[in-house]
């Protein structure tokens, strides 16, 4: 990938050109070949590695920056001072494509500035030493974020202030040489790990399945074959679950610098579970009963008919969904937060018959109340408490004028599966009968009085 970008993009400049271009083609080619090898690299992210490979390829990044996400073919209009942090699935100076043309401008981000998961900072973008731009947030076109500033929402809102934290120069933005050399050994050991598993569990599927093939007996080497890779798919997960029990136990609130010997196997066992795990097993078991399984044993607190969409979490054992709540596609119940380069861990807790939209993410000590409801995107602060019953939506979420999901009514019988069941409101009644959500025998039943709706 690398000589490719030399052969055929050895400078990327800022402008405008023709979308049907040669110069797009050179572009489009280099982008997708650079993201292809960022999915076979997977296990690189949020590792000192990631930072090399990205300076190969063109940004300029500055001394102890740390990047967990991708550019495309935007590397060398990228460029970010020293120390800084961009989190996971951050977009910098993606194109703008309209009316047939293509244009690029480059990005500067300061030194020790944030860019947190999922935030856009769009092309011409600039944001100072020591700024802040929050999860999931939407800066303006070109705008430019002065240094210090703190910048959260979609659209992106200028806030006042925010905490800091001093977790020590040794352990976050200054560390010995000792720290470094060990973390370089301890990443080039956990990177190495999935690839030699895959390679030997490889191995023995199709030492499993070869000589029935050999001796041309197909149909039991197809059975062989899918057995062997059901049974592949299960023991690799299983690694991952020792590993993580080995390695940290039992999550629990706390925090952590980011040069801590904790924090380096915290990330390890994040980057095996999301480059691993997920691929052989949970993507498969997405909105199935069985994700709910696999993810107990490795401390998720899943309730009974809870229907999970998405798999997104990293301290598992902080993580609590109540019955027959429904996580939507990349929703993200997300227990930690680097914080001036110290990560902080808190618990998030989902009450019964919670819903979180598509892409929604809720930050760690927070209490989600049963059979509330947040909308597609929405970002949940750290420390809230939702009331039961409510609608949220928003970044940051605030009260939607939305219908929130029923709550269980009186006198509904009790049946298999999560229905509604409309019941007609009595003529003036002082009390709202919502619709009756019928969850089994022994389910609990509840009302809201006119005044609490």
């Amino acid at each position: 990938v690398v000589l490719l970008r030399k052969a055929i993009l050895p400078r990327v400049t800022e402008g405008r050109f023709p979308l049907h271009s040669w110069t797009y083609f050179r572009h489009w080619l280099f982008g997708f070949a650079s993201a292809a090898s960022g999915a076979s690299l997977s296990t690189v992210t949020a590792t000192q590695f990631m930072t090399v490979w990205y300076r190969l390829l063109g940004a300029k990044l500055g001394k102890g920056t740390e990047v967990s996400t991708e550019f495309g073919g935007r590397y060398a209009l990228v460029e970010v001072g020293d120390n800084s942090f961009i989190a996971d699935g951050a977009t910098v100076g993606e194109e703008d494509v309209r009316d047939g043309w293509v244009s690029l401008k480059k990005v500067t981000i300061g030194s020790r500035a944030f860019v947190g998961n999922d935030a856009v900072v769009a092309a011409g973008g600039e944001i100072g030493d020591g700024a802040l731009v929050g999860v999931k947030s939407r800066l303006p076109d070109g705008d430019r974020v002065a240094p210090g500033e703190v910048w959260f929402g979609s659209p992106a809102i200028k806030l006042p202030l925010r905490q800091t934290f001093d977790g020590g120069a040794a352990r976050t933005f200054a560390p010995p040489t000792w720290k470094v050399a060990f973390r370089w050994a301890f990443e080039s050991v956990s990177i190495s790990l999935p690839t030699a598993m895959q390679i030997a569990f490889g191995a023995a599927q199709i030492a499993f399945f070869a000589p029935a093939l050999a001796q041309g007996r197909y149909g039991e080497a197809l059975a062989r074959a899918t057995l062997g890779s059901a049974a592949t798919a299960i023991a690799e997960y299983g690694v991952v679950v020792a590993l993580k029990w080995l390695m940290i136990g039992r999550y629990r609130p706390r925090q952590a610098p980011m040069w801590s010997w904790w924090a380096l196997r915290t990330e390890a066992i994040a980057s095996l579970y999301g480059a691993f795990a997920a691929d052989v097993l949970l993507s498969h078991l997405t909105g199935t009963p069985f994700l709910p399984w696999v993810l107990r044993l490795l401390g998720v607190k899943v309730g009974k008919g809870v229907w999970l969409g998405a798999f997104d979490f990293t301290e598992f054992d902080c993580v609590t969904i109540g019955d027959f709540c429904e996580l939507n596609q990349f929703s993200a119940l997300q227990t930690h937060l680097y914080e001036d380069r110290l990560m902080k861990i808190g618990r998030i807790e989902l009450g019964r018959g919670v819903s979180v939209g598509a892409d929604a993410t809720v930050l760690y000590d927070s209490k989600v109340g049963d059979f509330a409801r947040l909308g597609p995107r929405t970002v949940l602060m750290k420390g809230e408490d939702i009331p039961a019953a409510t609608a949220w939506a928003g970044s940051p979420a605030a009260p939607s004028e939305a219908p929130a999901t029923p709550v269980p009514a009186p006198g509904s019988t009790p049946q298999r599966g999560g229905v509604f069941k409309r019941r007609p409101i009595a003529a003036g009644s002082s009390t709202i009968v919502l619709p009756a959500w019928r969850i089994g025998s022994g389910a609990s039943r509840s009302t809201l009085s006119n005044a609490d709706a």
